[in-house]
């Protein structure tokens, strides 16, 4: 007999299958799935990737076929499709045994990870990644890799830097936009902690001939956070192996650590050297500029109404990598939703001091750049980019001169805020304007009122 929806009749499958199967393999291959059907005669089981699609028609197409059959009397064919190509179905997705899921209806199954998850990651794309100086190497290859790997020369690709720079967001891309424009392709993204939880199980289950077919028949593998990896000699030995096998097929291998190879501790020279065969590259902290992009696209996204001033406030203090500013985007983004008020300067300094981001009030780098924006009206922006126009360069040489007064910074500090400008710079700007105070009443007047705005 059958039931009102979908859901519930694949649910009904999982719970036959989780008993015909040991329970490390429904958790690992079933336990994260969804079904749909497109047309009256096949099933899409929606699974993690290309990989484990493969890897469920090979080992358990009939199985399931039957176990379907015998839940439901409908006897369809069965297809074991990427979670990615969801998207592309739901349009014409008709239930197989009556509604679709309600909205309120609990995932009695659901774990991180599963295919719901999963499907949010297709917000890591190459049209959303904030390009700057300090990533466009990394950007680049992998936006080749992704593209056509034929052109990819470098082979491995390895990335490195620290936390919240972009490094997953670069791999997921190049693993959705395979998905999407290459599907023949077989690309696997995979943690190295993950990788190596299942080489254990693996040795565990004796499956290690299944855990070698899974990671060396494909096209491209994504290993992130790759120091984590390298903890152990029967590890590092499987790994090896496994590079070399998809090297030797002109397989594509990309790997993301938080340092570069030649500082990687307790790795044996081997794989050391086999990580530097192809293209090293890192990503930097993001300098100013790159902030303010980042803050503007991510602000898009949510929907947040934030001016100019306060990009500015919060480029210059949420600066170490990109998850900062994302989480002092989204804390306004609850203020402004709890609050129901607008964005400015008081309201950022607040989040920011419950992060932790203390402003010292009025006397630093980010308020005298937002004090003589307003004075001259030359957005932070432009006053930290590289415009050579007269008005753009005075309010510049402005805002360093204040800046080195009111501070006591050293230079270095005040031209990194200043768009990355060096030692001279900063001599020049400061100068500069103390020989024309001796000459302008007018800007001597200015400069005056800002010190007194500042509260100097």
């Amino acid at each position: 007999m059958l039931v009102e929806n979908c859901w519930v009749q694949w649910t009904q499958c999982l719970r036959e299958i989780r008993g015909q199967i040991n329970p490390r393999s429904y958790d690992q291959w079933f336990a994260k799935t969804e079904a749909v059907l497109v047309d009256p005669t096949t099933l899409k089981i929606l699974v993690a990737d290309t990989i484990s699609a493969d890897w469920l028609h090979n080992h358990y197409q009939k199985m399931v076929e039957n176990i379907v059959y015998n839940t439901t009397q409908i006897k369809a064919r069965i297809e074991f499709t990427p979670h990615l190509e969801k998207g592309r179905q739901d349009d014409l997705s008709q239930d197989l045994f009556g509604s679709v899921k309600p909205d309120n209806q609990p995932d009695l199954d659901a774990k991180p990870g599963s295919s719901k998850e999963l499907c949010n990651l297709t917000h890591y794309t190459f049209d959303n990644f904030v390009v700057g100086d300090t990533n466009r190497m990394a950007f680049s290859s992998a936006h080749t890799i992704a593209g056509n790997n034929s052109q990819a020369t470098y082979n491995p690709l390895f990335i490195f830097g620290g936390p919240g720079l972009g490094k997953t967001h670069l791999l997921r891309a190049i693993e959705n936009r395979v998905h999407v424009e290459h599907p023949a392709r077989r690309v696997m993204y995979v943690t190295a902690e993950e990788y190596m939880r299942r080489f254990i199980e693996a040795i565990q289950d004796r499956s290690t001939k299944d855990f070698k077919e899974l990671f060396r028949e494909i096209d491209i593998l994504l290993v992130d956070d790759v120091q984590f990896l390298l903890k152990g000699e029967q590890t590092q030995n499987e790994f090896f192996h496994t590079f070399n096998a998809l090297h030797e097929k002109n397989c594509k291998v990309v790997l993301t650590c938080d340092r570069s190879p030649d500082k990687i501790e307790n790795i044996e020279e081997r794989l050391r050297s086999r990580f530097k065969w192809g293209l090293v590259t890192s990503i930097e902290q993001p300098d100013l500029n790159t902030r303010i992009a980042i803050i503007k696209s991510k602000a898009g996204s949510l929907n947040l109404d934030i001016g100019d001033d306060t990009i500015a406030l919060i480029a210059n203090h949420a600066a170490s990598n990109v998850r900062e500013i994302e989480g002092v985007l989204t804390s306004l983004t609850a203020h402004v939703a709890i609050h129901q008020n607008n964005i400015d300067t008081n309201t950022v300094n607040a989040v920011l001091r419950q992060r932790g981001r203390v402003t010292y009030g009025m006397r630093d780098i980010s308020n005298v750049q937002l004090a003589v924006s307003e004075s001259t009206g030359i957005p932070v922006e432009l006053m930290v980019g590289r415009s050579r126009k007269q008005e753009v360069v005075h309010a510049r040489y402005l805002a360093i001169y204040l800046a080195h007064t009111i501070t006591k910074d050293t230079y270095s500090t005040i031209g990194a805020q200043f768009g990355g400008r060096d030692h001279s710079t900063v001599l020049y700007a400061i100068q500069s304007i103390s020989k024309r105070l001796k000459l302008d009443p007018i800007l001597k007047k200015t400069v005056t009122s800002l010190l007194n705005q500042l509260d100097c």
